[in-house]
């Protein structure tokens, strides 16, 4: 089924999340882009098809973007099953994500830990003992927040933009985790801001991402889909961490796990930890980005024509996980 862009697009994009700057330019135009990500344990019937989508590079700051929200309704419906726990791949990447921890705050005890996207809870639950408190905040809880199993784990079951944590936590927050989720929202600049006022001023804080640079580099323009709405480089996750107070302190990137961006910060005027100095960051200009798109398109061409060649055979696939 072929959806029409008017009734399931939920937003346009007029200015740049990370430094509003309003030049954006058409990088890669995406028409009829398939929706997927849809993790689901039945078959879905009548399924959404393909949605136009442009991806836009901002001039001011580099910092890429998709140009349209589709509906978060038609995105994370009750469909959608993608749990940490079960993805072996989610939690060797969750191992890489704690070891930045260990490397930035060894063996330091937490007031309270706050976890942004928190899935089923896996993450949280590898660093019991490391805190008085810890809490969850991810949209599939709403309504379930009383099923946590774990007594010693607090879900909060909405979207990061729409709950009110000051109110919520009573705990001072002083180590906030968000893993593969800053990615998924509109104004991430508003969620940070929010996060910074209600920390304590020696939080520490710890993000992961998709990284655009492996994206490009890599040729994994098959990385670009709906749910993901930025695409952070160092360079501009970093502007939007300077933009919001903060200071950088040092990154990870892990090449197995979608080349994940994980940076720790922390709040301007915390000198319990050293600032970093950010080496390795690019900023790739819109002609950067075709040429490499244009490579990655002849790519899938070619396998198009060997694939032709081998019709009346059986082919064998593996590596595509659930995406496929």
């Amino acid at each position: 089924m072929s959806a029409s862009n008017n009734s399931i697009i939920a937003r346009k994009r007029e200015r740049c999340s990370v430094c509003e700057g309003t030049t954006l330019e058409v990088a890669i135009d995406l028409p009829r882009l398939p929706l997927t990500g849809k993790y689901s344990k039945t078959l879905i019937e009548d399924p959404v098809g393909g949605i136009d989508q442009r991806l836009l590079v901002c001039h001011s700051c580099g910092h890429t973007q998709l140009a349209e929200q589709v509906d978060l309704c038609v995105l994370y419906d009750n469909s959608y099953s993608f749990r940490t726990s079960v993805s072996a791949t989610a939690r060797k990447g969750t191992s890489f994500f704690l070891s930045l921890l260990e490397q930035v705050a060894p063996e330091r005890r937490f007031n309270c830990i706050l976890d942004l996207g928190c899935n089923d809870l896996y993450l949280l639950k590898q660093l019991k003992g490391s805190a008085k408190v810890l809490v969850g905040v991810d949209p599939i809880w709403k309504g379930k927040e009383d099923q946590v199993e774990d007594k010693n784990i607090t879900v909060i079951g909405s979207a990061i933009e729409d709950v009110d944590l000051d109110s919520m936590i009573e705990t001072p927050v002083d180590l906030v985790l968000c893993r593969h989720t800053l990615e998924h929202i509109f104004e991430p600049q508003t969620v940070l801001q929010k996060l910074f006022n209600i920390t304590t001023e020696d939080s520490l804080f710890l993000f992961e991402v998709p990284g655009f640079e492996t994206l490009v580099n890599k040729l994994r323009f098959d990385h670009v889909f709906h749910q993901h709405l930025q695409y952070f480089s160092l360079a501009s996750l970093r502007r939007l961490i300077k933009r919001v107070g903060g200071v950088y302190i040092t990154h990870r990137v892990n090449y197995h796990d979608w080349g994940a961006l994980s940076v720790a910060f922390a709040k301007q005027g915390n000198s319990r930890w050293k600032r970093g100095d950010g080496k390795g960051s690019t900023v790739f200009e819109v002609n950067d980005i075709r040429q490499r798109y244009a490579i990655f398109r002849q790519q899938c061409s070619t396998t198009n024509e060997l694939l032709k060649t081998l019709e009346k055979t059986t082919i064998y696939g593996y590596g595509a996980t659930n995406m496929l």
